[in-house]
């Protein structure tokens, strides 16, 4: 008899001391709280015992009261804190409500083991009957947050600081409504968080304290079930959510460096040492952990959501679709992760690998208080603004809608229809002169593909194709002698025309223009037509000569070959060549002019300016006095038979040409290279 008692009470421990822990899929009693609070149990896991597989995330009833802390009573009634109180029936309808004491909103709340509900408003705790009735309320002095019920009844909560941030307590309440204990933790200004209690019924909050220079010292407390400190362990930051507590006694704290985006995870032994701790640099996490059957830890972050292994590596991570911060995620039985984004209101559903198994978007943006509830049934409880029952069979077949700007195709294009778990490929096809800048998948870039593949789907998406056209370069240069306009790089669209126009130096002509390597002649324009691929267009130039051939005696004279009449032919007079000059002069490019005051003529071609006198035989040369021949004094300029006659050989050399002379055929060749 003895031995059997001993076999009961043994029996007895083991189920006090695993109540509130991981449950797996168990049978729930009739008296049982389906969701007893904030995070599921006094671990605050987030991990239930409840099945979602036949949930595809549809509406199944909103009710338009938004607040904190969801809870389910073991007849399905939900309760959530708002203006009043509200208890909701399990279709959606109200079952009663419940005013405080004062003109403040209610809180998260929790469910004991015989139906009471815990909650609170700013300085009052109340309990209630299942039926909304009072049952006790105790007022403190300070704002009160979440509670969580332990498995031997004795309610837990923390309050925030009053008049200095370590005025703040975690207190102990008996189900009769009496204090058991206070004591004091400080609490740095956080108004989520929720009390966690181990498997041995140990207490884990956080606070801080003030070192000498009254510098804030963040901590994590180890409270035994009598009040008594058993150990605390500093942190980095504030611990601003609950710890969760995984079914091996570790504790995951997630404590924020205020002002920073940054954050630690830790992973602390039930004695106070440290296991592990994870650097979250330049990102921050914004949620209580979540811990599932296999010890993996899931952390809302912003814009991310993680899944840690028990060892501190990271499983995957997930980018949401804006960058607002994950909920504290709750899971189901079967390993699906629900999570949802502050403010931009998109509740998902994970796999345990991390692809996304659906979401729910609601039809309006608004509230920043976000709480997860999972019903015995599988209904996904989403408060955000309001509270929303999600709960429908997975849709059977899904849209893609697939588009294409100008330049291209996508096939197939248009809504596009896809069974669940199907794949889809799509083919990108640029037009004639086009190339793809880049391809969007639900608007995030996969580069400039040509096909994509939507692999196991089970949502609705989009895929965008965006093309465009094709720009070609043509480089264009030119030599010393000229310039050709446009020049460098010119950028050109596919199927355009471009036209180059070239022009020589004064004194030099074109040589020969290449285009792409290949002489076109010495053209002084180039058009490019219908460009469809890069060019090069390059332009030599060559200095413009010219040559002058006269014979003495004779009239006639060649310049570049083609003839020309002097007014009056050369002569040869005290051995020099004498000629009337302004034919030739001009067809060099210059200028005679006459002054008959003077009797001077002045020659003029580029920089150089030559004054004659008839009758002297020293002339003057860009203001320098210079002997027209300092051989011969009597070489002097004349006018003959009407006609004036300057020395030849005088003028052209000081003009820059060179001049030859052959005495066989007395002609004169004078060359002048610009």
């Amino acid at each position: 008899m003895k031995k059997l008692v001993v076999i009961l009470l043994a029996i007895l421990m083991l189920f006090t001391l695993f109540q509130g822990a991981p449950r797996g899929n168990v049978a729930k009693s009739d008296t049982q709280p389906i969701w007893p609070m904030f995070h599921y149990n006094a671990q605050n896991t987030g991990q239930c015992p409840y099945s979602t597989l036949n949930n595809g995330g549809g509406l199944k009833w909103k009710f338009n009261v938004g607040g904190n802390g969801l809870a389910i009573g073991s007849d399905g009634t939900i309760y959530i804190g708002s203006h009043f109180f509200y208890a909701l029936n399990p279709d959606g309808t109200l079952k009663w409500t419940y005013q405080g004491d004062i003109p403040y909103g209610f809180g998260a709340s929790a469910i004991g083991h015989d139906g009471t509900i815990y909650t609170e408003t700013n300085r009052f705790f109340y309990a209630l009957n299942p039926d909304g009735t009072l049952k006790w309320k105790y007022q403190i002095d300070k704002p009160i947050l979440y509670p969580v019920v332990a498995s031997d009844g004795t309610i837990y909560f923390q309050s925030m600081p009053g008049s200095s941030v370590v005025d703040a307590y975690l207190y102990a309440f008996n189900p009769d409504g009496t204090l058991k204990w206070k004591y004091r933790t400080g609490n740095c200004g956080a108004s989520k968080i929720a009390p966690s209690i181990g498997q041995d019924g140990t207490i884990y909050v956080g606070g801080v304290e003030l070192n000498e220079s009254l510098y804030p010292i963040y901590y994590l407390y180890a409270i035994n079930p009598d009040g008594t400190l058993k150990w605390k362990y500093a942190v980095d930051g504030e611990l601003w959510v609950p710890v969760a507590i995984s079914s091996d006694g570790t504790i995951y704290a997630q404590a924020w460096i205020y002002g920073r985006p940054r954050n630690y995870l830790y992973a602390i032994n039930t004695d106070g040492t440290l296991k592990w701790k994870k650097d979250f640099e330049g990102i921050g996490t914004s949620s209580c952990p979540a811990i599932s059957y296999d010890g993996t830890v899931y952390l809302g972050g912003y814009g991310h959501l993680y899944a840690i292994s028990p060892d501190g590596k990271e499983k995957w991570e997930y980018k949401g679709d804006f960058p607002g911060g994950f909920c504290s995620p709750v899971i189901s039985s079967e390993g699906t992760i629900y999570s949802a984004q502050y403010d931009f209101n998109i509740l998902y559903a994970f796999n345990p690998d991390g692809t996304l198994k659906w979401k729910y978007e609601k039809d309006y943006w608004g509230g920043s208080d976000i709480s997860l509830a999972i019903g015995s049934d599988g209904t996904i409880y989403y408060t955000c603004g309001d509270i929303r029952a999600l709960n429908s069979p997975a849709p059977k077949s899904f849209r893609i809608l697939a588009s294409a700007g100008p330049g291209g195709s996508i096939s197939p294009s248009g809504t596009i229809t896809v069974n669940y778990g199907d794949s889809k490929t799509f083919i990108i096809t640029p037009n004639i002169g086009y190339h793809i800048a880049d391809v969007k998948v639900d608007g995030v870039s996969v580069g400039s593909v040509l096909t994509y593949t939507f692999q196991n789907v089970t949502s609705d998406h989009t895929i965008e194709a965006i093309f465009t056209m094709n720009t070609y370069t043509i480089t264009a240069s030119a030599g010393l002698g000229g310039s050709i306009s446009p020049s460098g790089t010119v950028s050109v669209n596919y199927g355009e025309s471009k036209t180059f126009t070239i022009t020589p130096d004064k004194g030099y002509k074109i040589s020969d223009v290449k285009v792409d390597g290949k002489s076109v002649g010495a053209v002084s324009t180039y058009t490019f037509s219908n460009i469809t691929d890069n060019h090069t267009i390059d332009v030599t130039f060559e200095k413009n000569q010219i040559v002058i051939v006269l014979q003495v005696g004779q009239a006639i004279f060649t310049v570049n070959g083609a003839a020309s009449i002097l007014d009056s032919p050369p002569i040869i007079k005290n051995s020099r060549t004498l000629l009337p000059i302004r034919p030739i002069v001009e067809a060099l490019g210059g200028t005679v002019g006459w002054d008959g005051t003077e009797k001077k003529v002045t020659v003029t071609l580029g920089s150089t300016t030559i004054e004659l006198w008839i009758g002297k035989n020293t002339a003057r040369v860009n203001g320098t006095d210079t002997p027209i021949d300092s051989t011969n004094s009597k070489v002097v300029p004349e006018i003959i038979n009407g006609r004036t006659m300057l020395p030849l050989r005088f003028v052209t050399e000081n003009l820059g040409c060179q001049l030859r002379w052959d005495p066989n055929t007395q002609t004169i060749t004078i060359t002048y290279g610009g």
